[in-house]
C-alpha cells in the first residue's frame, strides 16, 4: 500500500507536479515506487496546496496522479488547501466496543511500533489473568490492546492529540493515554467490568491529573483534575451512551480541530481503522490529516523503508524564483577587508515575484550567543532579525507583529552553518506576512524548514508619557543567583548572554524582575535597542510565575504571541519586566499571559500580549532533544 503526499504553492503548480510524478513512477518497479513515496514524506517541504494518493499498486498511483493533473477525481485521491501556521488541533475518540481483530492481523506484521505496544499490553493483561489464553483473546480485550497500539503508532508518527473523547469502557484507555491511569490499572478496570476479575478500586495515590483534555459521552463531559483523581470515578462500570455530541461540547474551539476515531463513528470523524481494509483505512486517515494540515513526522513514518535510487520530481516552478531560491544564488560571503555588518543585517535577494526575500548566514562563530542557549536561536534572536529587516528594508519605524508563531526551533550544532531566509509576502491593507525558513549548508539537498511566522502591520508612534511602574506587593524575593539556580534545576543550562535577571519578586501567576545593566547599543539602532537575550529572560520568568504548574524536571517553551510591539528604545541602561498569567494551563499544557518591558524612567519599551507558553514533561523534552539531534545528523 502506497501513500504519496504532494504539495505546491498553487493549484497550477500542484497539477504540474502530479504530471512529473506520474512520468517518474511510470517505469519504476514496485519496490522503487515505495521508496519514492517514502522520500516524498521525508525529504519534501509541505506547502499550502496539498494532495495525497493512497493506492495498493502502481496503477492506482498512476490513476490518482492523472486525475490530480487533470482536475478530476479518483479513488484514493484527496486534495486540500492549508493556511501555513494556522494548523488544526487533533482530537481522538475511543469507542466503547468494536471488532479490531482485522486491524491486528493487517497492521501487526507491518508496523513494529504497533506490534511492540500490542504485545506489551497483552503481557500485562496475561499477568492479571493468570495466563488465561482464552480470555486474553476475547474481542473486548483485543480491541483494547489494538487501540492502545494504534495510539502509540500514531504518536510515533507525530500525531499527538491534545484532547481525548471516550465512550463507555473506552474511557479506561483514554485515561491511560492521558496519564490518569497506569496501563495495569486501566486493564484491571476493564477486566473487572468484563467479569474476568473481582472487585477493584484504584487507590487515589495511583491517580494523576490528566495531561490533556479528557472528555466522556455524558452531560458533564469534562473530566478535570479533581474528578480524575477521585477513586469513585473509576469504580463504576463504564456504560456506553453513544452521546458523542455531549463530548464534543467539551472541546474548546472545535471548529479548528480534526477529529479522528479509533473505529468507524461516521461524520465528523476520520476513521483510523475499520473492520474491512484496516491498513488502507489507516493510511487514508493519514492522507486526510495531511490534506487538512497535519503531516506525519518525516523520519518515524518512513522508518525501515528504502530510499530512492534517482532524483525525485521537484517543484514545477524550480526554473522560476517562486520558492526559496537556490543556495548558489545566495549572497557571497564578505571579503576579509569588507566592513563588518551585524549578523542579522540581511542581504536582499533579487526576485521578480511580489514577495521579497532576505538571506542570512548563521553559525556559532557569527552568533556566539547560541552556545549560551543549547545551540538554539531564542525568541530575542528572531525579533532582532525581524525588527532590523522591517526597519532597514521595509521602511517601517513603528509597527506591530500579530499572530507570532514559533513553529520549529532553529538549532545549530557547534560546527554547523545554516542559511535563513526571511520571506515577506504582501497582504491587503498595508500588511505583510513574514516567514522565517532555514536549512543547513552542510547538505545541499536538505529541505527548508519553516521556523517562525508573523503578520506585520503599521502602528501609531509610541506615547512619550511614562506608564505606571510595575509593582508587586508581597510575594517571594530572590536575587539573580537563586533565580538561575531554579532554572538549572529545570535543566536549563544557560550562558551569560541570556542570564539577565538581577532580582525578581514573584507569586503564583505573576513576577516582576529587574535586569542587570545593559551594554551600550550603537545609536541609532535599527534593531530592538537592547540585547536580544532580554526577551528570552522575560520568557524565563515563567519558572517562578508558573511554578505551581512545573512538576519535577518539566520545562517550558514560548510557542507564540498574539501581538508583539516595540514602543521605544530604552532611555537608560535599566530594564524591568512585569509578566502575568491570569489563567491556569489548558488541557494541552498551554498557558497564556502577557509581559511588558520598562526602562528606568518607567517608559514602556516593549510588550507581548497573548504570550503563549507550552509546558513540556521530562519525556517530551527528551523526545524533542532526540529529534533535534537526528535532524542535525
Amino acid at each position: 500500500m502506497h501513500f504519496l503526499p504532494l504539495s505546491a504553492r498553487d493549484d497550477t503548480a500542484l497539477r504540474a507536479l502530479a504530471r512529473s510524478w506520474r512520468e517518474h513512477l511510470a517505469e519504476a518497479p514496485e519496490h522503487l515506487r515505495a521508496a519514492a513515496c517514502a522520500a516524498a514524506v521525508s525529504s519534501r517541504s509541505h506547502l499550502e496546496h496539498r494532495a495525497a494518493v493512497v493506492a495498493a499498486e502502481g496503477s492506482g498511483l498512476s490513476a490518482g496522479l492523472l486525475a490530480l493533473a487533470e482536475g478530476g477525481e479518483a479513488e484514493g485521491l484527496l486534495r486540500g488547501i492549508v493556511e501555513q501556521g494556522a494548523l488544526p488541533r487533533l482530537a481522538i475518540a475511543i469507542p466503547h466496543a468494536g471488532d479490531l481483530s482485522a486491524t491486528v492481523a493487517e497492521v501487526y506484521p507491518l508496523e513494529p511500533v504497533f506490534a511492540a505496544a500490542y504485545d506489551a499490553c497483552g503481557a500485562v493483561a496475561a499477568q492479571l489473568l493468570g495466563g488465561d489464553a482464552r480470555a486474553l483473546e476475547s474481542r473486548e480485550l483485543t480491541a483494547f490492546r489494538a487501540r492502545y497500539a494504534l495510539l502509540k503508532l500514531m504518536g510515533h508518527w507525530g500525531y499527538t492529540p491534545d484532547a481525548l473523547l471516550a465512550d463507555g469502557r473506552g474511557l479506561y484507555l483514554a485515561a491511560c493515554e492521558a496519564g490518569v491511569l497506569e496501563l495495569r490499572d486501566a486493564l484491571r478496570c476493564l477486566l473487572r467490568d468484563l467479569g474476568l476479575l473481582g472487585p477493584f478500586t484504584v487507590e487515589p495515590g495511583r491517580l494523576s491529573a490528566p495531561r490533556l483534555r479528557l472528555l466522556h459521552t455524558r452531560a458533564e463531559a469534562l473530566i478535570d483534575a479533581r474528578t480524575a483523581t477521585r477513586s469513585d470515578t473509576w469504580a463504576a462500570p463504564g456504560d456506553a451512551t453513544g452521546a458523542w455530541d455531549d463530548a464534543l461540547k467539551g472541546l474548546d474551539v472545535p471548529e479548528r480541530r480534526v477529529l479522528v476515531a479509533l473505529g468507524d463513528l461516521g461524520a465528523p470523524w476520520l476513521a483510523a481503522t475499520a473492520e474491512h481494509a484496516p491498513w488502507r483505512t489507516l493510511l487514508g486517515c493519514v492522507s486526510r490529516l495531511y490534506t487538512r494540515g497535519l503531516a506525519p513526522a518525516r523520519r518515524p513514518f518512513t522508518q525501515g523503508l528504502l530510499r530512492p535510487e534517482h532524483a525525485l520530481p521537484t517543484y514545477p516552478f524550480q526554473r522560476k524564483p517562486y520558492w526559496l531560491r537556490a543556495l548558489a544564488e545566495a549572497p557571497p560571503r564578505s571579503e576579509p577587508d569588507a566592513p563588518r555588518t551585524h549578523v542579522f543585517d540581511g542581504t536582499p535577494l533579487h526576485s521578480p515575484r511580489r514577495e521579497r526575500e532576505f538571506s542570512y548566514r548563521l553559525s556559532h562563530a557569527r552568533l556566539p550567543d547560541l552556545a549560551d542557549n543549547h545551540g538554539i536561536a531564542h525568541v530575542g534572536h528572531s525579533q532582532e532579525l525581524l525588527t532590523r529587516a522591517v526597519r532597514q528594508h521595509l521602511g517601517l519605524s513603528s509597527f506591530v507583529l500579530r499572530d507570532v508563531r514559533y513553529l520549529v526551533a532553529l538549532h545549530l550544532e557547534p560546527d554547523e552553518e545554516r542559511e535563513v531566509r526571511l520571506v515577506v509576502e504582501p497582504l491587503e491593507g498595508d500588511r505583510a506576512k513574514l516567514q522565517l525558513h532555514g536549512r543547513t549548508l552542510q547538505r545541499q539537498d536538505t529541505a527548508w524548514t519553516l521556523h517562525a511566522q508573523a503578520v506585520l502591520e503599521p502602528a501609531a508612534p509610541a506615547l512619550e508619557a511614562p506608564c505606571a511602574p510595575p509593582r508587586l506587593e508581597g510575594g517571594t524575593h530572590w536575587d539573580g543567583t537563586t533565580f538561575h539556580q531554579r532554572l538549572a534545576e529545570l535543566t536549563f543550562d544557560l550562558g551569560e548572554s541570556v542570564k539577565w535577571v538581577e532580582e525578581v519578586r514573584f507569586r503564583d501567576g505573576e513576577a516582576v524582575a529587574r535586569f542587570r545593566r545593559q551594554p551600550p547599543v550603537d545609536a541609532p539602532s535599527q534593531g530592538l535597542g537592547f540585547h536580544p537575550g532580554v526577551l528570552d529572560a522575560c520568557a524565563q520568568l515563567f519558572a517562578v510565575a508558573g511554578a505551581p504548574y512545573l512538576q519535577g524536571r518539566m520545562r517550558f517553551m514560548v510557542v507564540g504571541w498574539e501581538s508583539f510591539q516595540l514602543h521605544r528604545a530604552p532611555g537608560d541602561d535599566t530594564l524591568r519586566c512585569h509578566i502575568a498569567f491570569p489563567e491556569p494551563p489548558d488541557a494541552s499544557g498551554r498557558i497564556t499571559g502577557h509581559f511588558r518591558l520598562f526602562d528606568g524612567a518607567d517608559h514602556l519599551v516593549a510588550e507581548a500580549r497573548g504570550h503563549r507558553v507550552q509546558l513540556l514533561s521530562a519525556e517530551r523534552v527528551e523526545a524533542l532533544e532526540k529529534a533535534l539531534h537526528e535532524n542535525c545528523l
